[in-house]
């Protein structure tokens, strides 16, 4: 409920309206079955997937997210991943978030910057912005390119 509160006046309290727009979020979390849990009870991945739910309920026009996917399982990455972008389609919302997962970058997300450690920065179209050349500079480790179903991937030399 604590996405609510923006929409709150001063001393209103969470109206039905609040409430189905919670249990809307933690059912897109597919959080929804622990709606009565105490958070301190969840895990880290169902604590970050309430953190997207409480986000989502707050309906932002901006999304600012660092790491959105840390501590979530593949296949929690990947829906949580879809959320958002179609959040922010629906919403015409603009999302700008940190990912150290290259290829989800690239499946997910228009642009990128990329900050290298000597403060150096790089910004364009995902595609041309996620190779395995400039992402080898910014990691200094040497990727390869994959593609599999249409999908680009990033996998360590």
């Amino acid at each position: 409920m604590v996405g609510r509160h923006p929409h709150l006046d001063r001393w209103d309290w969470e109206s039905e309206t609040d409430v189905s727009i919670v249990r809307s979020a933690l059912v897109a979390v597919d959080m929804g079955h622990m709606e009565q849990r105490n958070i301190l009870t969840l895990s880290g991945g169902e604590r970050q997937r309430v953190a997207i739910a409480a986000l989502l309920a707050q309906q932002p026009q901006l999304m600012l997210l660092d790491e959105p996917i840390a501590h979530l399982d593949l296949k929690h990455q990947v829906a949580m991943l879809k959320l958002i972008a179609n959040e922010s389609r629906e919403r015409n919302a603009a999302v700008v978030m940190v990912l150290h997962e290259p290829a989800l970058a690239r499946r997910f997300c228009d642009r990128a910057l990329l900050v290298h450690g000597d403060g150096q920065v790089e910004e364009g179209d995902i595609a041309s912005m996620l190779t395995a050349e400039k992402l080898s500079a910014l990691f200094q480790y040497p990727l390869a390119t994959t593609e599999c179903g249409g999908y680009v991937g990033f996998i360590p030399q």
